[in-house]
């Protein structure tokens, strides 16, 4: 009966209830409704400022941990005024309200137009920011890159709002860069790897609490074949990347080092296996001319496989699915997410030293490279590319570790 009258406000509800019900059923009504006001009371609401305009391996991995949270947090997100429609689109999927500000990071450059420009921009957006934690009531304030922080935490300050900064990218903590961010007055600080923590508190980066949050990736996208992988006779090992075409992510160092396994498996006679190269992304013009060259120098060029149209999780999975073994040579790197998916995909991987140590921590889960070395490189993959055996037993135990420590359930924790 209670719930077919047509009461707007509860607090309405509640006042009909206490004159018109008998005490007893008055009891239990008004702890129902005290019992729902503590429930929207306890979800705290979270603004997320981002500033890169487009789907990164940062916002892949918050999106998957804030899909998590989403029972217990309301999340707006502020995204550039030039944010790519997909990231849009992937947001607003997940029900979060999307608010626009003129957000951007500043170039290293002494020129005084840029300067003025970034200046212009950082008093806008923070004008704006405040004008949108002026109108709903927020708990904190949260991003994943340390130039989106000028962007937002001054509007906190003024709010009275916490400010968390998630370190996603490896960044490179001078003292200039340190005594502005501790200018700010950082509530809390976490970083996706151990070794990216370390840097940031060794620095001399002041917060109130700081944590290791490790990434977390969809293990309901990314799972391995119910069979495992043995190439036929004939078939190719096929050895994969996936991420930006940067000096960071140590592309080129890839090319050589297949360059350099393929030669040794030739050296080794016609038995040895055949290999090729998967490569998933893109990047600037003059990076993928030197990528290039390279295959050119080592004459693999028909042997290196380009995919540059994959926009979506599914794609990505299908690309995993393709590869026996996922190859990293990032020079600097989070908690990188490909990693993770690649592992959580059943592929075996080999990961350049310490960006991997938080994951590969025996041999058993997975390769973990000391230098990113050719040669070096491609004597550590040969084991493994000539055993299909020794690659199924890594993939399966590396897939087991990411399953059961860095799903996205675990990261929600």
């Amino acid at each position: 009966f209670l719930d077919s009258r047509p009461f707007g406000n509860k607090w309405a509800e509640l006042t009909w209830a206490q004159n018109y019900l008998p005490e007893k059923h008055f009891r239990i009504r008004s702890l129902l409704l005290r019992k729902r006001v503590m429930q929207v009371a306890a979800k705290r609401h979270v603004l997320w400022v981002n500033g890169w305009p487009q789907i990164g391996g940062a916002e892949r991995a918050q999106l998957t941990l804030f899909r998590e949270l989403r029972d217990q947090y309301r999340f707006t997100v502020v995204l550039p005024s030039e944010a790519d429609t997909k990231l849009i689109d992937e947001v607003r999927v997940l029900g979060f309200e999307v608010k626009h500000a003129p957000l951007t990071s500043l170039r290293r450059t002494l020129n005084p137009f840029a300067l003025a420009r970034f200046g212009g921009r950082l008093a806008v957006a923070n004008l704006d920011i405040f004008k949108i934690l002026n109108q709903e009531r927020f708990d904190l304030v949260h991003t994943a890159y340390s130039y989106d922080i000028p962007f937002c935490a001054i509007a906190a300050r003024i709010k009275k709002l916490p400010v968390f900064w998630l370190i996603e990218n490896p960044e490179i903590f001078n003292r200039v860069k340190v005594g502005i961010l501790n200018s700010f007055s950082l509530h809390g600080i976490g970083g996706t790897s151990t070794k990216i923590l370390s840097e940031a508190v060794h620095s001399g980066l002041r917060a109130n609490r700081s944590a290791w949050i490790p990434n977390g990736y969809d293990d309901h996208i990314f799972h391995p074949n119910l069979s495992p992988r043995s190439p036929s006779s004939g078939s190719a090992v096929k050895i994969g990347f996936a991420g930006i075409f940067s000096e960071r992510k140590g592309v080129l160092e890839l090319c050589r080092a297949f360059g350099a396994l393929r030669k040794i498996l030739e050296d080794k006679g016609a038995n040895s296996p055949q290999i090729e190269l998967w490569l998933a992304g893109n990047g600037e013009a003059h990076y993928k001319k030197e990528i290039q060259k390279i295959l050119e120098y080592y004459g693999i060029q028909n042997l290196v496989h380009f995919e540059s149209a994959i926009h979506t999780p599914q794609k990505m999975f299908e690309f995993y699915q393709k590869l026996d073994l996922y190859v990293m040579l990032s020079k600097r790197e989070g908690m990188s997410v490909a990693m993770l998916e690649a592992m959580g995909s059943g592929v075996a991987s080999a990961i350049l030293s310490p960006w991997g140590d938080d994951v590969i921590t025996d041999p058993q889960v997975g390769i973990r490279l000391t230098t990113d070395d050719p040669n070096a490189v491609a004597i550590a993959l040969l084991p493994i590319v000539l055993d299909a055996n020794k690659r199924n037993d890594m993939a399966r135990a590396g897939e087991a570790k990411v399953r059961a420590q860095f799903s996205s359930h675990q990261a929600e924790k």
